[in-house]
């Protein structure tokens, strides 16, 4: 073998596809890389694709190297003629021959991945040309966003899947450890709601939470109140407002860390001390600020184009948190084909969470209670119990927070948890100020045995 990493890009690589074949008939450790970095798709060769596929059903099964004995089962158990079987032991007995070193299957692992990329794009290109020429412009373009969607399945980053062996558990010992000794440091992104942090114990990278409320429900507060949180706790936050431009987000959220109503500010119908004040918030305290507010001010996109402008941010900055605002103005990806209403809005909550599982950071975002899959009509009244029937919308979320206004008071509000994995939450009230874009919850509860978190109810 003679791969190296300079290895021109061809549509098809048989050198490295012989050579990672090498690589998982001689060494079970070349197997795990090959199963994290390769797919059977990348082969071209029948012979080798299905040998691939009976070594690492063979790993699987048995943790073992492929034998003679199993090769000779499959075959004939999938209807193989002995020709058929004989040629597949024959090839088999051939690559058992050759040699490889572990730096030349590296270069047959990548050389293999650039080749499949290589003949995809071709494909796609061949495939976009005959759309627009049989079906229109239109068509062509779905016909791309499919075939596009489809490569990046294949062409995610690496290190979106772990693969852990459950029995070696130093490293489990030694972070539990940490976390006794360095409680602090293991701690999530808070929101500011006192109840909501003590149930979550804070967001961790990787989870995707879903505020659900009404329609004027305060999604978009809530959602700032958490962005901003986070931020003055040392997270630099993203924060995609689809629904308003950067410069009211900017305004609400000075409203709500100087306390000036916000049509105050915005109108700057205001007395000379706020004035002073709103100027001392601005330069003192968010211009000095460490962590970043980056705000994308964009009216209509895709989680796609989302990840895309993320990935070219990260190329200077961590990012820990991204605040989406809200699902509901989301466009979905070109895949999503011949669905309506709560179909598309659940592709997308899908989408999301794979943004934050594949990029390892916290994703918030929000979506209008609706009564789709609910026994109430959207007449009926809707309490707080209903929100976790959001239909499959909430399902892809790890937390899952709904908001209710208080009708006997507008000034107060109740918070459900209806999903989280530390424990549920079926009621706690919370404050809300409109006028400065804030929502507080002054209680302090604590946690029982059972997980579940019991608020005090202030009128009792």
């Amino acid at each position: 073998m003679s791969l190296t990493p300079d290895s021109p890009v061809k549509l098809k690589d048989l050198d490295a596809e012989r050579a990672v074949l090498v690589g998982v008939l001689k060494d079970v450790a070349n197997i795990d890389k090959a199963m994290l970095n390769s797919n059977p798709t990348y082969f071209t060769d029948v012979l080798y694709r299905n040998l691939f596929k009976i070594v690492t059903q063979a790993y699987t099964r048995y943790g073992s190297l492929l034998t003679q004995d199993f090769l000779s089962n499959v075959l004939e158990s999938n209807g193989y003629p002995q020709e058929v079987r004989l040629t597949y032991l024959k090839g088999v007995d051939e690559l058992s021959a050759m040699s490889v070193t572990n730096a030349e299957f590296g270069y047959a692992l990548t050389a293999l991945r650039r080749a499949f990329i290589a003949s995809s794009v071709s494909d796609i290109l061949t495939a976009g040309t005959q759309a627009l020429d049989s079906k229109g412009g239109q068509k062509a373009f779905e016909v791309l966003d499919k075939k596009l969607y489809d490569l990046k399945l294949h062409t995610v980053e690496n290190n979106a899947l772990v693969l852990q062996d459950d029995r070696k558990v130093d490293d489990l010992i030694e972070l539990l450890r940490d976390i006794r000794e360095n409680p602090d440091k293991h701690l999530g992104i808070g929101t500011g709601l006192t109840s909501l942090d003590q149930l979550t114990g804070g967001f961790h990278p990787g989870e995707y939470v879903l505020l659900i409320a009404k329609s004027g429900g305060g999604k978009s507060i809530g959602l700032l109140n958490w962005a901003t949180f986070a931020q003055k706790s040392g997270y630099n936050v993203v924060y995609v407002t689809l629904e308003m431009s950067h410069i009211e987000i900017r305004l609400r959220k000075l409203s709500l860390e100087s306390g000036i109503p916000y049509l105050s500010l915005k109108t700057q119908n205001v007395t000379p001390e706020q004035i002073v004040h709103q100027e001392k918030v601005l330069r003192e305290e968010i211009a000095t600020r460490v962590a970043a507010f980056h705000i994308v001010d964009i009216s209509k996109c895709s989680v796609g184009f989302i990840e895309a402008q993320l990935r070219q941010l990260q190329q200077n900055m961590k990012i820990d948190m991204v605040v989406v605002d809200y699902l509901g103005l989301l466009k979905p990806e070109g895949y999503v084909t011949n669905k309506q209403g709560w179909e598309v809005y659940a592709s997308i909550s899908n989408d999301l969470r794979e943004l934050a599982r594949n990029m390892k950071i916290v994703v918030v975002s929000a979506h209008q209670l609706t009564t789709d899959g609910m026994k109430k009509s959207a007449e009926d009244d809707i309490e707080l119990e209903d929100i976790a029937l959001s239909r499959r919308i909430a399902d892809p979320a790890h937390t899952v927070v709904g908001l209710i206004w208080d009708k006997a008071n507008q000034n107060s509000m109740k918070m459900c948890v209806p999903k989280c994995r530390g424990g549920r939450i079926s009621s706690v009230k919370l404050s809300c100020d409109l006028n400065v874009c804030r929502i507080s919850d002054p209680l302090e509860g604590s946690v029982t045995d059972d997980g579940t978190l019991q608020i005090p109810d202030p009128e009792l």
